[in-house]
C-alpha cells in the first residue's frame, strides 16, 4: 500500500521515481529479516513442514480427482486441475474456479483445509517460539548480570547487612552458582 499512497500524494514523476526507489530498500530489509527468521529455524523443521505440505497436496489432489472427475457437473476433470485446486486450497488462496461438488469431494476439501490451517499455524508457532526463545536468552543474561551486580553491591556493604539480609545474599549466591 505504501507505493500506492506515495504515488497518489505526489505530482512529479521524479519524486515518484526517487520515492519508489527508496521503498525498494525497505523491501531489501524485509528480505534480510526473512533470511534471519529462516536461519533461526532448523533445516530439518523446514524440511518436515514442507514435506507435510507436499504430501497433503498430493493426497488431496489425487483424492479430489478420484471423487470429482466422474461427476459431469464437477469443475475438476483432470489431474492438472486437481493439483491446482489442492495448491490453492492449502495456501488458502482458493480463487474459486475449481471446487468440489460431490459429498466425498467436500469431505476431502474439508480435510485439506484443516491440514492447511494446521501446517500454517505450526509454522507460525515455530517462528514465534524461536523469537521468544531468542528474546528470553538475551533477557536471561541481563537478569543474571543484574543479579551479579546486586550481589557485588551487597558484598561491598557487607558490614551493614543484618542477619536476614546476609542469609538472602548467601541464598542468591547459591542460586546463581547452581544456575550457571
Amino acid at each position: 500500500m505504501i507505493p500506492l499512497v506515495v504515488y497518489g500524494l505526489t505530482d512529479s514523476s521524479s519524486v515518484i521515481h526517487s520515492t519508489v526507489g527508496s521503498i525498494r530498500y525497505l523491501a531489501l530489509f524485509r528480505l534480510i529479516r526473512l533470511y534471519n527468521l529462516i536461519l533461526m529455524i532448523k533445516g530439518s523443521e523446514i524440511i518436515l513442514l514442507s514435506a507435510a505440505a507436499v504430501v497433503t497436496i498430493i493426497f488431496g489432489a489425487f483424492g479430489i480427482y478420484l471423487a470429482e472427475s466422474p461427476n459431469p457437473d464437477a469443475s475438476i476433470h483432470n489431474l492438472y486441475d486437481a493439483f491446482w485446486w489442492a495448491v490453492e486450497t492449502i495456501t488458502t488462496v482458493a480463487y474459486g474456479e475449481y471446487y468440489p461438488v460431490t459429498f466425498l469431494g467436500r469431505i476431502i476439501a474439508g480435510v485439506l483445509m484443516f491440514a492447511a490451517i494446521g501446517i500454517l499455524w505450526t509454522v507460525v508457532a515455530l517462528i514465534t517460539s524461536k523469537l521468544v526463545e531468542r528474546r528470553l536468552k538475551h533477557a536471561g543474561t541481563g537478569i543474571i548480570q543484574d543479579t551479579k551486580d546486586m550481589i557485588k553491591e551487597k558484598i561491598d556493604s557487607i558490614e551493614r547487612l543484618d542477619s536476614k539480609e546476609l542469609e538472602e545474599l548467601v541464598r542468591l549466591i547459591r542460586t546463581l552458582n547452581h544456575s550457571g
